[in-house]
């Protein structure tokens, strides 16, 4: 598979995840006002498919809350789970491209195993 085949993929991964973030985010919205409760903050990801541990959502609030005044927007939460995302993302590639080279492949993807 080609880098730009992968690229795709992405794309197509990350839009359909953003839709789902959006339905998430608005199964808890309510009433329209286009923020949630930072308490709901949890059960948004949990529906998404996240788990989180606790002292990781404090500080995901935190971050999407500054001014701590009990209420995420949409933007603020759309930012932090696409930072997430990609942070796991990363991991996860970096993880397998470790395996990969333990396996006899080489640091730059090439090679067969």
């Amino acid at each position: 598979m080609s880098d730009s085949d992968r690229e795709q993929i992405d794309e197509v991964d990350d839009s359909q995840f953003e839709q789902n973030a959006y339905q998430a985010f608005m199964a808890y919205d309510r009433d329209g006002s286009g923020y949630i409760g930072s308490n709901d903050l949890k059960h948004v990801l949990e529906d998404l498919g996240e788990k989180i541990q606790e002292k990781h959502l404090f500080k995901m609030i935190s971050e999407a809350d500054p001014e701590n005044s009990g209420k995420i927007m949409y933007g603020q939460f759309k930012t932090l789970v696409l930072e997430k995302r990609k942070e796991e993302k990363g991991s996860s590639d970096e993880e397998l491209l470790d395996a990969f080279v333990a396996m006899g492949g080489q640091p730059d993807g090439e090679g067969f195993i």
